[in-house]
């Protein structure tokens, strides 16, 4: 998954505002993300897991917040955004198990 569209999904659902809010997202600074797209550079398996993690949590109180909306409208929106952030963090798992298998593959070849 890239940078750009892991960067453009989070910021469609106004979970991130700016690229410095991408960056404290993954425990990383401010200038992380501008920083890794000039050196045109993917996230690193710290930085997956981070936000991995970020949006698990952000996932958890977006859940409960569904849970006792009464507006339907609203409640719309919220399945929206669960199934959306669902489907990020299925994609993020698939991006630390194929780094991992490489890596592990790599280190078998040596």
């Amino acid at each position: 998954m890239s940078l750009r569209n892991t960067y453009k999904i989070l910021n469609e659902l106004g979970i991130v505002k700016s690229q410095r809010d991408f960056g404290k997202l993954v425990n990383r600074s401010q200038s992380y993300l501008s920083s890794c797209m000039c050196r045109n550079r993917e996230l690193t398996i710290q930085g997956i897991c981070n936000l991995r993690s970020s949006i698990n949590k952000i996932l958890f109180n977006t859940e409960i917040a569904f849970s006792n909306e009464n507006d339907s409208f609203q409640k719309a929106m919220y399945a929206d955004g669960i199934c959306v952030m669902k489907n990020l963090l299925d994609k993020l798992t698939n991006s630390i198990n194929e780094i991992l298998s490489n890596e592990f593959s790599c280190n078998e070849n040596k």
